[in-house]
């Protein structure tokens, strides 16, 4: 190991994670390089697959609902068990963070 670090990148675009992190440190949304809607949707995907993997089968998702269709295990997994002190408040009343 070299002590490097790889970095995600959207797949529309190629921005690195640390573009959006500086962006939102700065206040400034004219410093990314890919639409905030754009890089949700690109990091969402791998997430999805990985649940699906995880539960073994295939999966429906709903994009506007973002839960997995009539599927109560897998929409578990889009939402963790937070420690105490660190826990991401519940917004729009949907269950997830």
């Amino acid at each position: 190991m070299t002590g490097e670090i790889t970095l995600a990148r959207c797949a529309s675009c190629g921005a690195t994670n640390r573009v959006p992190v500086s962006a939102v440190r700065a206040g400034k949304q004219e410093n990314l390089t890919c639409d905030i809607e754009v890089g949700h949707r690109s990091s969402s995907l791998p997430l999805i697959s990985n649940i699906s993997y995880r539960v073994g089968r295939e999966l429906k998702w709903d994009g506007k609902k973002e839960q997995f269709v009539n599927d109560k295990e897998a929409n578990k997994l889009l939402k963790r068990d937070y420690r105490k002190g660190y826990v991401v408040p519940t917004l729009g009343g949907n269950g997830t963070a």
